[in-house]
């Protein structure tokens, strides 16, 4: 990701810059784009366009992947409970959690775990 942060003329734009280093540290504490824009005072059309641009994600897709990264994390190395794990990973919903972690991770978060649980025992 870091490689697509340069502009156009190998100049590094602040704003992308920033938004991914916010998402990185908040994206598990509710972060919300808008908020995200208004934080980096910049419009939200803006920082959509100019984050696209250089990363090559939506700003919600990145936090999504954040998101599921950290609650992937957590199912591997914790025995918290899914509705634990989708709390600590940002969602106020663990049914969404459940739902939105199958369709991207092709199973469900307990067959991942039991999975991970078997392969790094």
């Amino acid at each position: 990701l870091a490689t697509g942060l340069s502009g156009e003329g190998g100049e590094a734009d602040p704003t992308v810059r920033e938004a991914v280093r916010l998402i990185e540290g908040e994206a598990t504490f509710g972060l919300v784009p808008e908020r995200l824009a208004e934080r980096l005072h910049v419009g939200y059309s803006t920082l959509r366009r100019r984050f696209k641009r250089l990363t090559g994600y939506a700003v919600k897709e990145y936090i999504l992947r954040v998101q599921l990264r950290r609650g992937k994390e957590l199912l591997a190395f914790t025995k918290l409970p899914v509705d634990e794990v989708a709390a600590a990973s940002g969602f106020a919903d663990a049914f969404y959690f459940s739902r939105i972690f199958k369709a991207r991770e092709g199973v469900p978060p307990s067959v991942f775990r039991e999975h991970q649980t078997r392969e790094y025992g």
